[in-house]
């Protein structure tokens, strides 16, 4: 039977069932079906276990575990399957202290007190009687949450095939599972299980089941006695930067449906209570990620959510920010200038003419106090008095239709660049090659803007500044020419 397992494995014939039980404890992934997780094997160089390996003393590394026989096999005196046989025969599921392994082989001891080598493909270190396993005081009820149900196991394990984990029965959807211990990686539950009429220990996988039981949120009936429907349709707007329209009121996320956005226009025909919380049936017009086109749509929003105006200009640049955690406050205020004229819009939406406060005529200075992308487009947040007798608060200007010239023209050189997107740094000069079939580059680090031209394969471009950050996209590059262009980083 080893030799047989031994060949199955250098084949390639292993199945997949038989690689979800490690014979390690590394490599975790999901499976699509059961549902369970899986446990991989170690890598393997490709020798064959059956012929004598002499394997060095330093391809061991020294460990401390507890595993398993996977199915009877002997005890070797060297890692090599010629060698003497120091034990004929160790029983399956047998517990052994493993002091130190390589990819093919452990060194264990017995009760007895033998010791010697048990090659790793009849050994696993799945946690196969729990002893591990933290026990939860009192016990834990939870819910299966797999539309598909919850197979109850007799080992922590998926693997059918060495019969490690027999299927002992299952749980269909939404059943209560009542838990006694957890694996400290939290993978699996040790729970009671009724064995016809026979309570039984075994095991089931975590990531199947949850705290409370799934509600049918295509059921409307949950939540329709709790609404009522206005005597007219109120208008309201959305006051928040992203608001989900659900499908059902609640804030579970399998509901949502669109993401709504600052000042966008709602009508309101019922109201009520669900789940500790006040929510809206609405209808909005939603114009999709790019804002081109739109649709009607329907659903719920919680209440506190709406107001009754449109939110006008902001006076606070803290709550601005946290509205919107795109937007990074700069260390100082610069002075740009508009391009032509320019809207400055209460939210950076340029779909929406219903948030355009004023506008600006060329090379009107601003007050640049914050940037950020939003919906694929670089906004300059700015300070500004629209009359005179105002005082300043805060709107959004797109950054392509600013500059550093006074007059409102184009700047074409790096300092000018850089000055008004301070994100960038200057770089020493070295060449690159477009890795890309194509590559478009742009006058502005915005990818809304047209593009100014197209860079093909193998073409090469000199980089002369990088943009800072975690989350750098762009590099600003001259071209042979010796005109300055933004152009996407993971192009060269």
């Amino acid at each position: 039977m080893k030799k047989r397992l031994f060949a199955l494995l250098l084949a390639g014939l292993l199945t997949a069932s038989m690689i979800s039980c490690s014979r390690s404890s590394s490599g975790k992934t999901n499976t699509v079906g059961g549902g369970e997780n899986t446990l991989d094997l170690p890598s393997s160089s490709g020798n064959n276990q059956d012929d004598p390996i002499d394997n060095p003393s330093d391809s061991f590394r020294p460990v401390d575990l507890t595993v398993y026989t996977i199915e009877e096999t002997p005890l070797y005196a060297e890692p090599n399957t010629e060698s003497e046989q120091v034990e004929a025969s160790i029983p399956a599921l047998t517990e052994l202290h493993t002091t130190k392994k390589s990819v093919y082989w452990y060194y264990v001891e017995l009760a007895d007190g033998k010791v010697g080598y048990v090659p790793a493909a009849d050994l696993t270190e799945v946690d196969l009687f729990a002893k591990t396993f933290v026990e939860i005081d009192g016990g834990k009820t939870l819910y299966v949450s797999n539309a598909d149900g919850l197979n109850v196991r007799l080992y922590p394990c998926t693997d059918t095939t060495l019969e490690l984990s027999t299927i002992q029965g299952s749980y269909d959807f939404n059943d209560e599972v009542k838990a006694v211990a957890v694996s400290p990686d939290g993978d699996w539950y040790q729970i009671k299980y009724d064995d016809n009429g026979t309570e039984k220990l075994y095991f089931v996988s975590a990531s199947l089941l949850s705290e409370f039981p799934t509600i049918d949120y295509t059921d409307e009936s949950l939540w329709a006695e709790h609404f009522t429907e206005l005597s007219e349709p109120q208008t309201c707007y959305i006051n928040s930067a992203k608001v989900n329209l659900r499908k059902a009121p609640s804030e579970d996320k399998s509901v949502s449906k669109v993401t709504l956005t600052l000042d966008t226009e709602v009508t309101v025909y019922k109201t009520g209570s669900f789940e500790g919380r006040e929510w809206s049936y609405v209808k909005a017009w939603y114009k999709g990620d790019t804002g081109e086109g739109g649709r009607w749509e329907y659903g719920y929003v919680a209440s506190e959510m709406l107001a009754d105006s449109l939110s006008g200009a902001h006076t606070d640049l803290d709550d601005l920010i946290k509205m919107y955690p795109e937007l990074t406050e700069l260390d100082a205020e610069i002075t740009l200038y508009t391009m032509g004229s320019v809207n400055i819009r209460t939210a950076p939406d340029s779909t929406n003419d219903g948030n355009i406060e004023t506008t600006l005529v060329k090379a009107t200075p601003v007050s640049v106090v914050a940037t950020g992308m939003y919906n694929g487009t670089t906004w300059a947040v700015i300070s500004h008095a629209v009359n005179a007798d105002d005082d300043p608060a805060y709107y959004f200007i797109s950054y392509a239709w600013l500059t550093t010239d006074s007059a409102g023209n184009p700047v074409v050189t790096l300092e000018g660049l850089i000055t008004k997107y301070p994100q960038f740094k200057a770089c020493a000069e070295v060449p690159a090659t477009v890795a890309a079939e194509t590559a478009n580059y742009y006058a502005a680090p915005d990818f809304s803007t047209k593009a100014e031209g197209t860079l093909e394969l193998g073409d090469t471009v000199t980089l002369v500044a990088t943009e800072q950050g975690d989350e750098a996209i762009w590099w600003i590059i001259k071209t042979a020419e010796g005109n300055l262009y933004f152009i996407n980083r993971s192009l060269f």
